[in-house]
């Protein structure tokens, strides 16, 4: 029976005069994989719309043995399907042969993907994958990894790792993608253990001399390039649209060549949030503000409501302190934690923040609680001055003036589709601009106090002692032993500025505040965000609280028992530093035997997971760090780009209140300042 089947889909040469034509090329310059030969469109089994039971299964007999020639077309449902070949920029297309003519995936149906990727040796090698929406990969005809997922295509999405035993010579590589709804892609690295790409892999294609290699021409960070949508409607006052972030706006549009601000963005939220339009909006800023020194960082967590978010937000928003977090995420407006994670962000950071309401979802059920939760945003954005988008009700006349439906602007029932997407990113840019028809509400929660100004002007806050201290046109130059610096500020972060001016040997200082070093305080110290779960959709563990005596190193978590039903678990927590720190379960609150590390049983994420077997899960690993965000000796360093800052934090999560800073010089050399700056948060 399966050599009947193999034998319906054999696949069938274009008859051609000339020889096929072999196509190679390196790998990309992060791992990419630039060939392939592929197919869209082919339906799920008797048009199945069960998605796990597909998965499970081949969609074409025989699938894994495949080794297409471009060119070459095969029978499959009554249809003659064609294999394409096409040539990438970095790894990243959408599976969809006609996207350039207007054409759009097909619900329910798998695409396939093909090349030979040529190794010198034999060697192991990861497949680092994002698909929308599921993947089965096949190395040398057999199965060597899969998952399952409802969920876009983008640089976040390449979580999924599959391991790729390469021979040495020729291994055939195929990649099936399944879609759900809507849009369908594929993003493909091929790197070392350690992340690292080879220098040594080639990738081949074979297609026949009368079939063309398609250049896609997209990328994954112009993924929209074929989205055509009308523009957003007009609002009233657009002009004063941004008000409310204008720190963040300044320092972007004021960026030049020669002096390039550093400016911090963080998004955060749920899957909303962690949509591509993210990416469209990045790509704007970079193209409106080429010369600043942009970071954009994406760390929402697909399905964390606001009480879940804002236990992840201790490790993910205040220790990052951002200059803008670009927020929204659905629930805690009746129970108080969206309202939580906003006070936090007023009192733990001086960072600017946009909220936007939620757009239109697709059941009938959801319209009022989501328009009374965006009416909590409206109200919150007031009181805590953060500027609101008001995407909700853009969102419904755009849907009307276009005579759209809800599910026009959708790829399932909540989450955007690519036209949604666009439009939700073009809403929020309107208030990304720079005006100057607002008062500026930062100028006493960010301070600069230069440091020239003590020798030009009288009762400067900032004190220097001795006569070693020389101003320069570029700031003050000195540093002999004993000479030192003190500042009184008010604030929970100072950091210190080195004139990129500045040439010579450059020396080091001793740091206190309030007499004490740095790490003497125990709000400087933060865990970093934990690697993630065991099914690598989220966080492991939600939350890691510190003790009073923590210090930076690096720990795990390594569990070592599962229960029967793999929703519990024990675990043991080692620390680089502290070593062996004691042995918890998920049960229950875990102290560790060192006060340093503290975890609440409903903070670690269950283990429980149908495609992994119990005894996979023993040994299984969480990892993360403690970093003191604090120096206690400062050792500054010539900036080799002299148009970006040097500046250096000496100490960040102080208590919010009044302290004095000292820079003790060691006599080392010479220490150039520039300025000082205090951040202050609004709450106190």
């Amino acid at each position: 029976m399966k050599k009947t089947l193999l034998a319906a889909l054999m696949i069938t040469p274009i008859l051609t005069m000339a020889a096929p034509i072999t196509e190679t090329r390196d790998l990309t310059a992060s791992g990419g994989i630039p060939l392939w030969v592929y197919v869209d469109k082919v339906p799920f089994p008797n048009g199945s719309e069960d998605t796990r039971k597909t998965l499970a299964q081949e969609v074409l007999p025989g699938e894994g043995s495949l080794a297409p020639v471009a060119g070459q077309t095969f029978q499959h449902d009554h249809r003659e399907y064609p294999w394409r070949a096409v040539s990438l920029t970095d790894g990243y297309f959408s599976l969809v042969a006609d996207e350039d003519k207007g054409g759009k995936p097909l619900d329910f149906s798998s695409g396939y993907a093909y090349c030979v990727i040529h190794s010198p040796e034999a060697r192991k090698a990861d497949l680092v994958i994002g698909s929308d929406d599921s993947f089965r990969v096949y190395l040398n005809a057999k199965l060597a990894g899969t998952g399952f997922y409802e969920r876009g295509v983008s640089s976040r999405t390449l979580e999924d790792t599959v391991p790729l035993d390469l021979k040495k010579g020729d291994n055939a590589l195929l990649v099936r993608v399944d879609n759900y709804r809507n849009d369908m892609g594929l993003y493909c690295k091929v790197v070392g253990k350690e992340g690292e790409p080879f220098a040594d892999l080639k990738v081949s294609i074979t297609r026949d001399a009368g079939s063309p290699l398609w250049t896609y021409p997209n990328t994954l960070d112009n993924h929209y390039a074929y989205v055509r949508t009308p523009p957003p409607l007009p609002e009233p006052n657009e002009e004063l649209f941004g008000s409310r972030i204008q720190r963040t706006m300044t320092l972007l549009q004021t960026s030049t060549s020669s002096h390039r601000n550093k400016v911090k963005i963080l998004f955060y939220g749920q899957s909303i949030t962690a949509g591509d339009w993210y990416a469209i909006i990045e790509k704007n800023l970079r193209e409106r503000f080429p010369n600043a020194d942009l970071e954009v960082q994406n760390l929402s967590i697909g399905g964390h409501t606001a009480p879940t978010l804002v236990r992840c937000a201790a490790q993910d928003v205040y220790p990052y302190y951002p200059d803008l977090v670009i927020f929204n995420v659905y629930g805690g407006t009746a129970t108080g934690e969206l309202e939580r994670i906003f006070y936090n962000i007023r009192k733990l950071t001086t960072a600017e923040v946009l909220v936007f309401s939620h757009h239109i979802a697709l059941g009938d059920q959801d319209i009022q609680p989501h328009d009374e939760e965006s009416e909590s945003y409206k109200s919150l954005a007031q009181k805590y001055d953060f500027e609101f988008v008001n995407l909700r009700e853009q969102w419904q006349r755009y849907l009307d003036h276009y005579r759209l439906q809800r599910g026009d602007l959708l790829s399932d029932a909540v989450h955007p589709n690519r036209p949604g997407a666009k439009l939700m990113a073009e809403i929020i840019l309107k208030h990304l601009q720079f005006t100057t028809l607002s008062r500026s509400g930062w100028y006493d929660q960010v301070k600069t106090y230069e440091a020239r100004r003590f020798f030009e002007e009288r009762g400067d806050e900032m004190m220097f002692d001795g006569s070693s201290w020389k101003p320069k046109e570029f700031g003050v130059v000195g540093g002999k032993a004993g000479e030192s610096i003190k500042l009184p500020f008010c604030g929970n972060r100072v950091d210190v500025v080195v004139p990129s001016q500045f040439k010579g040997k450059l020396g080091t200082a001793k740091i206190l505040i309030d007499g004490k070093a740095p790490s003497a305080f125990p709000g400087i110290y933060a865990a970093t965000r934990p690697s993630i779960d065991i099914i690598k959709l989220r966080p492991a563990i939600k939350r890691i609280t510190l003790g009073e005596n923590a210090i930076a190193e690096d720990w795990t978590l390594r569990i070592t028992g599962v229960s029967d039903d793999c929703r519990d678990f024990d675990y043991e927590v080692i620390g680089s530093v502290t070593g062996p720190d004691g042995k918890g379960s998920r049960k229950e609150p875990f102290v560790s035997k060192s006060g340093r590390i503290r975890l609440a049983g409903n903070d670690l994420a269950p283990f429980y997971n149908l495609q992994k077997k119990r005894e996979d899960m023993i040994g299984f690993v969480v990892k993360w760090s403690v970093i003191a965000h604090g120096l206690d000796t400062w050792k500054p360093v010539e900036c080799k780009d002299p148009s970006i800052e040097n500046a250096y934090t000496l100490a960040q999560g102080l208590p919010n209140t009044e302290h004095t800073l000292e820079i003790l010089p060691n006599g080392d050399g010479d220490l150039a300042i520039k300025a000082v700056t205090v951040y202050a948060p609004p709450l106190k």
